[in-house]
């Protein structure tokens, strides 16, 4: 028979937005108390960066929007792990990354939103991460 001619039109998958963008579910600020400094760390999650003030004078931001040089890879990715609904954040090009999952604890009998952190080479240690300053 005769070849059937189609004209492709592109589909609403194939014109995505170029930029990674970090889940709902972890967005906002939080804050984690370090005991042996006896300061406050702050994280903040936007839909394109991430940023986190380890010291008072340290932070680190990583954006979806800024590309690596001399590669095209974005400096934030975020691809969710199969296991248990944990999100990993991570600096491409990089070790520095986070396993972070949305969860809640009670702390003197208040229910509380968390970001849990899981560390993959100890598995017994989570820290968490809350949206108020608590120590």
């Amino acid at each position: 028979m005769f070849p059937c001619l189609i004209s492709k039109t592109p589909s609403s998958a194939d014109q995505r937005h170029p930029y990674v963008t970090t889940p709902v579910s972890l967005r906002g600020t939080w804050y984690q108390y370090d005991q042996a400094g006896h300061y406050f760390m702050k994280m903040t999650i936007t839909k394109y960066t991430w940023s986190v003030d380890y010291a008072p004078h340290y932070a680190t931001t990583v954006s979806s929007k800024r590309i690596i040089p001399h590669t095209s890879m974005t400096q934030l990715a975020c691809p969710q792990l199969k296991s248990h609904g944990y999100w990993q954040l991570k600096q491409n090009h990089t070790e520095y990354s986070m396993l972070l999952k949305r969860g809640s604890i009670k702390i003197n009998r208040q229910k509380i939103t968390v970001l849990k952190n899981y560390y993959p080479n100890a598995p017994q240690a989570v820290s968490v991460w809350t949206t108020r300053k608590i120590r």
